[in-house]
């Protein structure tokens, strides 16, 4: 299996992925959804279980909680594709990831490093600082507008893997 390469934090089938991930609106919503929900660090913000349990169910997500790392996880198979999604929350800020396997075929990683592999790919002037932001929440409320723009740029995503060759 091919190293990932600077440009690109995307593995063997990135270049692919990568290319196809650019011609999408993918980079720009996700940098989009981090300007709109920054950090303040005088207001880091904590939910229980339970809140995101009850959020995650009404945008239509069942969950599987796994207590050892804190993470919500979403897995299942579509057109040949293994495909995962999940999250974790530190201090209010959200860490999302997508993955594909098709075989011995593999794309994703989380969505911070694919929208940077794609901007740095595109044009490395324009890789934001920090470069590799994460959604911030204060609020259940946006806790649950972040969770719905990630499954939706999930989806992005899974279009993607959808428009992939057959390796």
């Amino acid at each position: 299996m091919e190293q990932p390469t600077k440009t690109g934090y995307l593995d063997h089938v990135g270049r692919t992925f990568g290319g196809l991930t650019a011609q999408t609106d993918f980079a720009s919503r996700y940098y989009e959804m981090c300007q709109q929900h920054p950090i303040i660090s005088h207001r880091l913000f904590s939910c229980k279980k339970q809140d995101v349990v009850r959020i995650l169910s009404e945008i239509g997500q069942t969950p599987q909680w796994d207590g050892r790392d804190k993470s919500y996880s979403f897995d299942y198979n579509s057109d040949g594709w293994s495909i995962s999604r999940g999250f974790v929350i530190s201090h209010g800020s959200v860490e999302f990831w997508f993955s594909g396997e098709r075989g011995t075929e593999r794309a994703g990683s989380n969505l911070a490093i694919i929208a940077r592999g794609v901007i740095e790919a595109i044009d490395p002037a324009k890789v934001p600082n920090p470069p590799f932001p994460r959604p911030c929440c204060h609020s259940l409320e946006e806790l649950q507008d972040v969770l719905r723009n990630c499954f939706q740029l999930c989806q992005v995503l899974f279009s993607v893997l959808e428009r992939m060759p057959k390796q």
